[in-house]
């Protein structure tokens, strides 16, 4: 990279570039569960709905764990997702979430009524009630 020859503006462009790159290489490790579920859910022709919860936890899981040496931008993206999901899908947090069609579901599956996949004893105590 030559900065030497280069206006003020395109050194600029070229720093900024190569600081969105970055962003971008720290994310992916980030969007790479998100991409193994999307296929696991689009593969099959009719989706199993007690499969839904366990993918949902385990990506919520994936992104409770940060390093400290991770950009501020992938922490925020991280906390934004966890968020979202938590609030689309009704997750434990949820107060509702025990009524939720998917816990049931989930429950009610042979390969996932341990509920493994919730933390809490008291809520999985409540599906299973």
């Amino acid at each position: 990279l030559c900065l030497n020859g280069c206006s003020s503006s395109a050194q600029l462009f070229m720093l900024c570039c190569m600081l969105q790159w970055q962003i971008i290489d720290d994310l992916v490790p980030v969007l790479q569960p998100f991409v193994a579920a999307t296929e696991m859910l689009s593969s099959e022709s009719n989706p199993i709905a007690s499969c839904i919860m366990p993918l949902l936890m385990g990506l919520i899981k994936n992104n409770n764990t940060s390093k400290p040496s991770v950009p501020e931008v992938v922490q925020l993206f991280k906390c934004k997702t966890r968020s979202g999901l938590s609030e689309r899908f009704k997750l434990p947090s949820a107060p509702d979430f025990c009524s939720s069609v998917l816990a049931v579901a989930s429950s009610l599956d042979p390969r996932h009524k341990k509920l493994s996949y919730i933390e809490e004893q008291e809520v999985r105590d409540e599906i299973k009630d």
